[in-house]
């Protein structure tokens, strides 16, 4: 009975999502066509190749940071693996994450892929859970440099209210929110017990997550210099830290939609940015993360049959 109930709560909250994916992607369609089709493709053809060629190198070093966060992670409680490994695994879940997020989730593919190293499941499960623990931790550290940005003007903008209002109040009740989050905090916090004797590991780890951070604001900053904009560093971390929160209430399939919506409107209304720079920088920046992702096409082939086998 429990299982039953379980898989219809988990079958309702995909449902939600795809209404999500589908309000998000819709608003993000109205916004390029109000503000045309020909001026976006206009301020794209702005951009030289030397600017994009940086951009791609620059995210290409954000993944790379991302894999290595995982790695020293994982080589904590397993000294056998490899980063060239973990590496692969990494880009097959970015690749799933993107391409197959229907179906199976890029982390569930990187805990298949991480178990085939002698690594159980409860370790390689702990090993995700401490990775997303300290990207959110990273990036809490960006949000007091936003500066001006409340909560009463985010939930005040036309589009941001009914979005947030239908992932709060549609998607989870705020009771079962709360909940949900105190029970994350114990789980894991339970987790990092088997940390406490790495303390390099966990150091690492965030040190890499800032080589992360800074090549991936170093990217938008490229790309919105090659529009003849202009944002300083720190500035790109702080607009795009509120991007990364948004983006992990869960109303769309991998933020489809809502991480454009918010990444033009931040950009409009806090970096000063025109309309259709702002949504060209959006739509850029996840035709990045999609081109990088793509590696990992070669590696989830087989990562997919030892997922069917070990269901």
């Amino acid at each position: 009975m429990k299982i039953l109930k379980s898989e219809e709560r988990k079958s309702k909250r995909r449902l939600l999502q795809w209404a999500g994916t589908i309000v998000t992607l819709s608003a993000l369609i109205f916004l390029i066509s109000q503000q045309g089709w020909g001026e976006i493709a206009s301020a794209v053809s702005q951009i030289s190749v030397w600017h994009l060629g940086s951009a791609v190198v620059l995210m290409l070093c954000s993944r790379l940071a991302v894999a290595m966060r995982w790695y020293i992670l994982v080589k904590a409680i397993e000294p056998q693996v490899s980063f060239k490994n973990l590496a692969q695994v990494t880009f097959a879940g970015l690749f799933a994450s993107n391409f197959l997020p229907s179906t199976i989730g890029g982390d569930v593919v990187r805990l298949v892929g991480v178990m085939q190293y002698s690594i159980s499941s409860a370790g390689g499960a702990a090993s995700l859970l401490i990775d997303r623990l300290v990207g959110i931790l990273s990036m809490l550290i960006m949000i007091p440099f936003a500066g001006k940005v409340t909560i009463k003007e985010i939930f005040g903008q036309t589009v941001y209210g009914p979005v947030l209002v239908y992932g709060l109040l549609g998607n989870f009740k705020l009771k079962e929110i709360f909940g949900r989050f105190y029970k994350w905090i114990i789980d894991t916090l339970k987790t990092c017990s088997l940390w406490y004797e790495h303390p390099l590991s966990i150091s690492g780890a965030f040190f890499f997550n800032a080589l992360h951070m800074i090549s991936l604001f170093g990217t938008l900053g490229v790309i919105v210099s090659g529009l003849g904009d202009y944002l300083p560093l720190w500035k790109l971390g702080a607009l795009w830290s509120i991007v990364y929160f948004i983006t992990l209430v869960p109303i769309s399939i991998n933020g489809y939609g809502l991480q454009e919506i918010s990444v033009a409107f931040v950009l409009t209304h806090w970096g000063n940015m025109s309309s259709s720079h702002s949504i060209t920088v959006a739509l850029m920046i996840r035709m990045m993360f999609v081109l990088l992702s793509l590696p990992g096409a070669a590696f989830l082939p087989k990562l997919i049959s030892r997922l069917d086998k070990r269901r």
